[in-house]
């Protein structure tokens, strides 16, 4: 094992008892036994017979498992530190806390009254702009909103939403010095295609979301630029044989993504495998959708995000609070961290993956979304950012960000 922040000179072996590469390296070819990392990116595959470079620093983690680092797309906070209402020194914290879960890279997800958002979106352009390592996990922005359907608003705070306007998506884009990475929108609104289609000249992702959307609208926000649907089943348009809904939408079309969370309690794990086969492990992204106070024990909470009425934790599962604490049927966001999402879809009835699927959907797809070639994959060339998994347990064991120890498991 090495010790968070071990000094490293500048070319670094990774040894480990297994390589995971999702989309890196086909298991046809050598099966190498670590990587190579020069200057904070993977520069080459380590194979068993290479002869020793004495200038190298060896990072030893058999007979552990190398993987992508773990790319969460949708995540409000955790740990106490909410993204609505946090300061620089919170989300230097969360990343520093959140470094313990495999994680490598972020998008903060916010959704706030419009003032507000704006107010907070000023400051994420300031700190965005700085490229200090401690914020290096945050790869942008997403917006849950504004432009949302009331009647499939979910545990967001309903005076947080807006009619599509491009003005409002422009003065968000300036606000936020161009580090919004990701949009959720309801494309059956009016004005929403439109908008849909801004956002993909802007580089946005555009993500069907909160919706009331028909099985046609999904379709017709695809060809308008959409790219994927946030946490698929929850807020929106169900399905059923006589009206597919937006679910039906995404099922059905080839190339949208699907966000899910695999928490056990968002989506049932009959429904879970359905989605398995209907898209396959190349177009369904994993996430988390951590509440802020994913991490802290059972209780009743208010938050910056959430506001009125509270939310409450308990027994695992996150709810919006009636007036005297007890729990809504509102699921307000997830508390479980990566591992445990993992292992649930690990262990789904019927379903055959392998590590190497759990880790395409939560590395290798979020970076495909993101249309980052040199994330959530091992292979040359690829950000060195990376965990070490026992894949007995699915738990991490260490996690690296341009090839430097960030977090290791005590010993």
């Amino acid at each position: 094992m090495n010790p968070q922040g071990a000094a490293i000179s500048a070319r670094v072996i990774v040894l480990a008892g297994r390589v995971s590469t999702p989309e890196g390296v086909s298991p046809l070819d050598r099966k190498p036994d670590g990587i190579v990392i020069s200057d904070g990116r993977i520069v080459a595959m380590h194979d068993p017979d290479d002869p020793t470079d004495s200038h190298a620093t060896i990072l030893d983690f058999r007979p552990f498992t190398i993987a992508p680092g773990i790319l969460d797309l949708h995540v409000h906070g955790g740990h106490g530190i909410d993204f609505a209402t946090a300061d620089r020194t919170g989300l230097a914290e969360f990343a520093r806390k959140r470094a313990s879960t495999g994680t490598t890279g972020v998008l903060a997800t916010i959704a706030l009254p419009w003032d507000a958002l704006l107010e907070q979106m000023a400051n994420y352009g300031r700190w965005l702009d700085d490229p200090s390592e401690d914020l290096g996990m945050f790869l942008g922005l997403h917006i849950e909103g504004p432009f949302l359907n009331p009647r499939r608003i979910g545990a967001l705070p309903p005076e947080s939403l807006r009619t599509p306007s491009r003005d409002d998506l422009s003065r968000l884009v300036d606000t936020s010095r161009g580090h919004i990475r990701m949009m959720t929108i309801a494309p059956e609104l009016p004005g929403a295609l439109d908008l849909i289609a801004r956002m993909t000249q802007l580089g946005i992702v555009a993500s069907i979301g909160h919706t009331d959307a028909t099985f046609e609208q999904v379709f017709e926000a695809a060809n308008a630029g959409a790219r994927k649907v946030t946490h698929i089943f929850n807020a929106m348009r169900p399905f059923t044989h006589r009206d597919p809904g937006a679910v039906g939408g995404v099922l059905a079309h080839p190339d949208l993504f699907a966000e899910l969370i695999a928490d056990g309690y968002h989506v049932h794990p009959g429904a879970l495998a359905v989605l398995l086969r209907a898209k396959g492990v190349k177009r369904i992204a994993l996430v988390t959708d951590n509440v802020p106070q994913a991490g802290l024990p059972d209780g009743i909470y208010r938050t910056g995000t959430y506001g009125d009425p509270p939310m409450v934790i308990q027994g695992g599962v996150a709810h919006l609070a009636n007036p005297d604490g007890t729990p809504t049927q509102t699921i307000s966001g997830s508390v479980g961290d990566i591992a445990s999402h993992l292992r649930l879809v690990r262990d789904l009835p019927g379903v055959a993956l392998t590590t190497d699927d759990l880790f395409t959907m939560a590395s290798t797809v979020p970076a495909n979304i993101l249309n980052d070639p040199t994330r959530g994959r091992i292979s040359p060339g690829a950000c060195a950012d990376i965990g070490i998994w026992d894949e007995g347990s699915l738990e991490p064991v260490a996690t690296l960000s341009k090839g430097t120890v960030v977090w290791s498991r005590p010993t």
